[in-house]
């Protein structure tokens, strides 16, 4: 199993410590950088190259679509899962249009992001979108 470089990204500071404090011990994951916006999650990933990224959807200034957009169009685009509160297909659908690999409802983070993330290190070709009316 392979060990990971993540970076979180959430504008909310509460769900970003505790999502990193949770990331932080998982076994397959090597470090956790965090980003409170957008525009620093891109210059944060341009510094750290991270293996994934998990990106809030909603953020005020550059969007998590946004940030998904323009890392997938990177040299080497990490994987990235979306976060956010709204479950609605239109957001899933969004996400996965913008290049997210997976997308997990905030609610469900930690019962859902450690078999994820284990699976992204065992295997470069996991995929967590699953099908409609679930929400892996």
């Amino acid at each position: 199993m392979n060990k990971l470089r993540l970076l979180l990204v959430d504008d909310n500071p509460r769900f970003l410590k505790a999502a990193r404090e949770l990331l932080a011990v998982l076994p397959c994951v090597e470090g956790v950088d965090c980003a409170a916006s957008g525009e620093e999650a891109l210059a944060q990933a341009g510094r750290s190259q991270p293996d994934l990224v998990l990106t809030d959807l909603t953020m005020p200034g550059i969007s998590g679509f946004e940030v998904i957009r323009r890392l997938r169009a990177s040299e080497s685009p990490p994987r990235i899962v979306a976060l956010t509160l709204h479950e609605g297909v239109e957001y899933r659908a969004a996400a996965q249009r913008s290049g997210a690999s997976s997308f997990v409802a905030k609610h469900e983070f930690a019962a859902l992001i450690p078999a994820l993330i284990a699976s992204f290190a065992g295997n470069s070709d996991a995929d967590g979108f699953a099908p409609e009316g679930s929400h892996a």
